[in-house]
């Protein structure tokens, strides 16, 4: 069963990608993975869900490959600049943009936050160890209100209203630095970190072509039994 929802999940982030999300309908998912409307409605309940699981999946994707080139214990500030650059980064490319700017438009990033609360250390993991690391003494919901709410609510700003940022700079590099900024006033070391990450992120998206490809999500391959 775990296969035939994989199955949709994988041919509704096809849409997603190729016509958006608001513009794909349970039903068009239905038709693409070749099941009935109930059986889509019976396994994710709305579209929401849906693509709340692709966007966690697809953060898992990224915090997958930077583990390899950043030690979350070791330097979090660094971790932290660099996942909110490699998200961006691959997310605005053209064959993932339609998906990206309807996820802002729909608050789906908000969304996946409230999905991570029982999961601390996906949800905040690098915000709590930047916390410990610098001394901080920050409440855990100081830590999601200024790390991921103002993170989130920053970038969905900048990329909805472009404009913006092109007056000021970097989207990653300005989410960086206001979050940042919140959580430690003391900060100045902003700039170094910034030319860090874009190195890093630089690095990962040369060396692993497979995070810019359109690909499914899911394994969806048939069990030996099926």
């Amino acid at each position: 069963m775990d296969n035939k929802k994989n199955v949709i999940l994988n041919r509704a982030w096809r849409l997603f990608l190729r016509q958006g999300y608001s513009e794909t309908s349970m039903r068009s998912i239905a038709q693409e993975a070749e099941v009935s409307l109930g059986l889509v409605t019976y396994h994710f309940g709305t579209k929401d869900n849906m693509a709340l699981i692709m966007l966690e999946r697809r953060i898992d994707q990224f915090k997958g490959v930077l583990e390899g080139y950043v030690d979350l214990e070791d330097d979090p500030v660094l971790y932290s600049a660099s996942l909110v650059r490699l998200n961006f980064e691959i997310m605005s490319l053209p064959q993932f943009k339609v998906f990206y700017l309807d996820a802002m438009k729909n608050d789906l990033y908000f969304k996946t936050i409230e999905n991570r609360k029982s999961l601390p250390d996906r949800g905040m993991g690098s915000l709590v160890r930047i916390n410990e690391r610098l001394g901080l003494g920050h409440s855990a919901e100081y830590l999601e209100l200024f790390g991921n709410y103002l993170c989130v609510s920053m970038e969905r700003t900048l990329v909805l209203y472009p404009e913006t940022h092109k007056a000021v700079g970097s989207i990653p590099d300005l989410v960086f630095r206001t979050y940042m900024g919140h959580l430690d006033p003391s900060f100045r070391d902003f700039d170094r970190y910034c030319r860090m990450s874009e190195g890093i992120v630089g690095r990962i998206m040369g060396e692993n072509p497979g995070l810019l490809e359109v690909k499914d999500l899911f394994d969806d391959a048939e069990d030996e039994e099926g």
